[in-house]
C-alpha cells in the first residue's frame, strides 16, 4: 500500500510511517523534494517515496530520491528519465501509465500502443520497467471499474515475457481498492481513506 500524501504535512506522514506504512506517494515532484529532508531524507528508516502524479520533462532532475515512478506516460519522458538517471550512475524503477478509460483529460499510453512501446523502453539503460499503472474513471460503477482493472491485468500478462517480467500493477484508490485487489493489484494508492480530506496546510518544519 502506498499512502498518498498530497497536501499532508510531514508530522502526519511520520505518524503513519510509525504504524508501519513505509511507502508514500506524492503527486508533485517538488513537493516531495521539500518533504524528504523534513522526514530524514529519501528512504529514512525504510520510508520510500513514490511519484504517482504527472511528471514534466523539465522536472526529471528532481526525481533521484524516488523509489518508483508510477506515471511514465510517453517515450519522450522515459528517455529523459533514463538519460538523467544513467548520467548519475543509477537506474530508475518505473511503471508505464496506461489510459485504460480513453479519457482525454488523463495521461497515459493508449492500451494498443503499450506492447509495441515496451521493447523501446527496455533498451533504455537508466530505466527498469516493473509494471503498469492506471487510474479508473471517477464516478464509475463497480462493474466498469472492475473491467478497467481486469483489462490492465490482462494487458500486463500479454506483455510479460521475453526477458521483461512485469510483476507490478498499480491500480486502486480509496473508492475502488477492494475491486483492484480482487483483480490482481500489487500496489494500492490510498490517500483519503488514511488521512481524510486533503489538507490545505503548507509544508513546514517538523514539530
Amino acid at each position: 500500500m502506498v499512502a498518498v500524501v498530497k497536501g499532508v504535512v510531514p508530522p502526519d506522514i511520520a505518524t503513519v510511517a510509525g504504524l508501519g506504512v513505509l511507502d508514500v506517494g506524492e503527486n508533485r515532484v517538488q513537493e516531495a523534494v521539500r518533504k524528504m529532508p523534513l522526514l530524514g531524507g529519501p528512504f529514512p528508516g525504510g520510508l520510500r517515496f513514490h511519484l504517482i502524479g504527472h511528471l514534466q520533462r523539465n522536472k526529471v532532475k528532481y526525481t533521484l530520491g524516488f523509489h518508483l515512478i508510477h506515471s511514465v506516460d510517453s517515450l519522450e519522458l522515459a528517455e529523459a528519465i533514463s538519460g538523467f538517471w544513467s548520467g548519475n550512475g543509477k537506474v530508475a524503477g518505473m511503471l508505464v501509465q496506461v489510459n485504460m478509460t480513453g479519457e482525454p483529460t488523463k495521461s497515459g499510453f493508449p492500451p494498443a500502443l503499450v506492447k509495441e512501446t515496451l521493447p523501446r523502453l527496455a533498451e533504455l539503460s537508466g530505466l527498469r520497467v516493473e509494471g503498469l499503472m492506471t487510474i479508473g474513471r471517477q464516478g464509475a460503477g463497480p462493474e466498469e471499474t472492475r473491467g478497467v482493472f481486469r483489462d490492465l491485468r490482462r494487458l500486463r500478462d500479454a506483455c510479460s515475457g521475453g526477458g521483461m517480467e512485469m510483476e507490478r500493477l498499480s491500480m486502486g484508490m480509496s473508492d475502488d481498492y477492494r475491486i483492484a485487489v480482487e483483480e490482481g493489484a500489487t500496489i494500492l494508492r490510498i490517500g483519503r481513506a488514511i488521512f481524510g480530506e486533503r489538507r490545505s496546510r503548507q509544508v513546514s518544519h517538523m514539530g
